[in-house]
């Protein structure tokens, strides 16, 4: 090779950056290395010239190594060929190796390059390391019985778990953007969007939330959300929202069991004088007045003793009615024990509570329960009423003195009212 040859060989070789090494074909010694390829195995020139790679120990399996000189023989090259070596501290390096026969010195030789892909290698495992967990964590997401989604700081949907995607008939595409009005009324979506503004201010958040159903209802979400933060700042929020419109469904139907009187679906004892504290105590407070009477059909055992029971239930489911077509919507009234019941008149003197009372026992007076034979079932009641006094210090003492003018309605003759 002629001198300026040889000196354009030398510039390109030891000046390359990628690693390049020469080894005699017959014996696989290697005859020269340029710098990048000590760098790129740890060895030093020293170390490396007169020995093979199988002596400097890079192979992880030096039957790999018989399998590419094998192809490289046989094609007379190899083009970026991926493969792991072990460089001289034992750290695992990724290369892409080029081969091909040549001629050096009058010498059958290999010339061989390597370029590090260590980095790169790392990179992609990292990625697909990530990806990999996240494809695990939206599949954990889409089994999640619950609503769970992701929006940027101008309210915009960039996630949605399979849940979430179903509710709004989207695919995780087309939610890439979407709003709140696209899926919900304008009230709720002004309720949404003031919840939003106070977890972009950095408050996590835990609330109920109403929105109307497609149909005549409506559905109860319970919602937590939080920010999410990125290098710092609040970029969007993440949002869980469960579905508890049946768990309120049973809630309002246990509390209505617990507080009416299944037969007449009046309050029941307890959840009336529930209220007659409230009302007694806030009239007290305003010095508002407040009547009450005690109601009790006159003659029931009667009634059950001549028609039986069956009859004498419907007798007070329909003194139950009779009493809420009668008073007012904001007067309160109660079944407090067999046929006795309760009425409380707030914001109501004395004068004003007698003529409800005498309408009420009016109405009860001229209704008549048909029966599949003979005739109509009558039936009356007697009232008992008092007026809030200074006098009555508490409820008890209040409804003392209307139980005292109810005994007396009964005991001169029934069916009237009579005051204390």
């Amino acid at each position: 090779m002629p001198e300026r040859q040889r000196d354009s060989f030398a510039a390109v070789f030891f000046g390359n950056p990628a690693g390049l090494a020469v080894t005699r074909r017959s014996d696989s010694i290697i005859v020269e290395v340029n710098e990048a390829y000590c760098r790129i195995t740890g060895f030093t020139r020293e170390e490396i010239i007169g020995k093979t790679t199988i002596a400097l120990g890079i192979w992880l399996d030096p039957s790999e190594r018989e399998t590419f000189v094998k192809h490289l023989f046989a094609a007379g090259r190899v083009q970026n060929h991926d493969m792991k070596i072990r460089s001289k501290n034992g750290e695992l390096r990724y290369l892409s190796v080029s081969a091909e026969l040549t001629e050096f010195g009058g010498v059958d030789c290999l010339l061989t390059m390597i370029i590090d892909r260590t980095e790169r290698a790392r990179i992609r495992r990292e990625l697909e390391t990530s990806l990999a967990e996240a494809e695990r964590f939206r599949q954990a997401l889409d089994n999640v019985p619950a609503f769970v989604y992701i929006k940027d700081t101008n309210h915009r949907y960039t996630y949605g778990n399979k849940q979430t995607l179903t509710l709004f008939n989207r695919t995780a595409e087309s939610i890439q953007g979407a709003q709140d009005s696209e899926f919900f009324p304008p009230e709720a979506v002004k309720r949404l969007h003031e919840i939003d503004n106070r977890v972009f201010s950095g408050e996590n958040t835990a609330e109920e939330i109403v929105v109307p159903d497609t149909g005549a209802g409506q559905r109860v979400y319970w919602e937590v959300k939080s920010p999410i933060h990125y290098h710092g700042n609040i970029g969007g929020l993440v949002g869980i929202s469960t579905d508890i419109t049946q768990h309120k469904e049973l809630e309002q139907k246990l509390a209505w069991q617990a507080n009416t009187d299944s037969l007449t679906l009046l309050p029941n004892r307890s959840h009336f004088f529930e209220m007659a504290h409230k009302e007694f105590a806030r009239a007290k407070r305003y010095n508002e007045p407040l009547s009450i009477a005690m109601l009790d059909l006159d003659h029931f055992k009667n009634i059950n003793d001549t028609y039986g029971h069956e009859i004498g239930d419907q007798v007070l489911k329909t003194l139950g009615k009779i009493c809420l077509a009668t008073l007012r919507e904001s007067d309160i009234v109660g079944r407090i024990g067999g046929e006795e019941f309760a009425v409380l008149w707030p914001n109501t003197d004395h004068g004003h509570s007698g003529e409800a009372a005498e309408r009420l026992r009016e109405a009860i007076d001229i209704a008549k329960l048909p029966l599949e034979r003979g005739l109509p079932v009558q039936f009356t009641a007697s009232l008992g009423v008092a007026t809030l006094s200074a006098d009555d210090i508490n409820l008890d003492v209040f409804l003392s003195r209307a139980d005292k003018a109810l005994y007396e309605a009964n005991r001169t003759g029934r069916n009237k009212v009579c005051f204390s």
